[in-house]
């Protein structure tokens, strides 16, 4: 998942795909260089599951999503 100035939403995205059924999963969220509360509120995920990164300088939506997939480590993609 990418994310850029997500704060307004971001808290109700991360909490429903972490509160799948399926709990063998790996959610990673790129913070698109983000100026608002996003990292924050990333930072307050306390779940092994979320792998956050963060851009130095936002580099858009596909090379953000490039960048998450690059460092999945499941077998499957969604």
């Amino acid at each position: 998942m990418a994310a850029y100035d997500a704060s307004a939403f971001l808290r109700e995205a991360v909490a429903s795909v972490l509160g799948q059924t399926m709990a063998d999963l790996e959610l990673v969220v790129v913070d698109d260089a983000s100026t608002d509360a996003t990292a924050e509120i990333l930072d307050g995920v306390e779940d092994r599951r979320l792998v956050r990164l963060r851009n130095d300088e936002r580099l858009g939506l596909a090379r953000s999503l490039n960048l998450a997939l690059d460092h999945a480590r499941g077998a499957f993609v969604a």
